[in-house]
């Protein structure tokens, strides 16, 4: 027997009708974990609509939280620093209080 369990979603953000495949504006990967949504890999140019429009998705498909590591000053539209534990310095959304 095998199982085979989403793990994963590409995030690609574009401007147009998709079904005339624009290039993308953006992109990221969200890996899966229960009820976490782990962001990396994100580049491009995201607004906070798209953020916004993003986390309500997440929201949609079943998670309460998404987290991502940030560099230097860099922050999480809508997260706050997760400032104990094994995530310690990366960022934290709560989709279950977001209401943007």
């Amino acid at each position: 027997m095998i199982w085979l369990e989403p793990v994963a979603y590409q995030l690609r953000v574009i401007d147009g009708d998709p079904a005339e495949r624009p290039p993308y504006r953006a992109t990221g990967l969200i890996l899966v974990h229960e009820d976490t949504a782990v962001l990396k890999g994100f580049c491009g140019r995201i607004t906070r609509p798209d953020i916004a429009e993003f986390y309500r998705e997440l929201r949609r498909k079943g998670f309460r939280f998404a987290i991502a590591e940030r560099t230097g000053n860099h922050r999480v539209p809508f997260g706050t620093r997760i400032e104990a534990g094994e995530f310690t310095g990366w960022w934290r959304v709560d989709l279950d209080r977001f209401d943007g």
